[in-house]
């Protein structure tokens, strides 16, 4: 089921529930998000997982649910900001139609995204506060977009726990 993003298969799936982590090993912490996506999703929805490091429990528990996962190479400083370029390529690769990224340890799925986002090309949730009123966000920007830190930090932090709609405009 392990997949390299070269080789991405001729598929008809339109939308795809996508998550990423790194160095979880413990089933546990990917399984609330997997068996919720698996209940609501449409049989032409895929789930994907993303991940960088070794093979450890949470694969055999994939591979028991028969969820796709791909192996990715490191792309930051920061784990965390890796699976943004991760994110990007694999939509751009795979073309999907639509996609929701999300938090792989404390999201969870009570129907299926993709019904309600036919008419949107970028659903966002807004934190409330601009990346220069808040140290944590405003480190993490400076770190690992420096080229757009004059440009963004008067703009108000989106939060990336859950991003979804349009493939090519969630990749953007």
């Amino acid at each position: 089921r392990n997949q390299t993003i070269l080789h991405a298969r001729q598929r008809s799936i339109m939308n795809a529930f996508i998550a990423a982590f790194t160095g979880y090993t413990e089933r546990d912490k990917v399984s609330d998000f997997v068996e919720s996506a698996k209940a609501v999703s449409n049989p032409e929805d895929e789930i994907l997982i993303l991940y960088n490091g070794y093979r450890s429990d949470i694969h055999d528990y994939l591979d028991e649910q028969g969820v796709e996962y791909v192996q990715m190479p490191a792309k930051s400083f920061n784990p965390f900001l890796s699976r943004f370029c991760w994110f990007a390529e694999i939509i751009q690769s795979r073309g999907y139609h639509k996609v929701l990224l999300a938090d792989i340890r404390d999201v969870v799925f009570q129907s299926n995204p993709f019904e309600m986002m036919k008419d949107y090309n970028l659903i966002l949730c807004d934190e409330g506060f601009p990346h220069e009123q808040d140290e944590w966000n405003s480190w993490q920007m400076q770190a690992a977009y420096p080229e757009y830190w004059e440009k963004i930090k008067t703009k108000n932090v989106m939060n990336v726990g859950v991003i979804g709609g349009k493939g090519k405009s969630v990749a953007k």
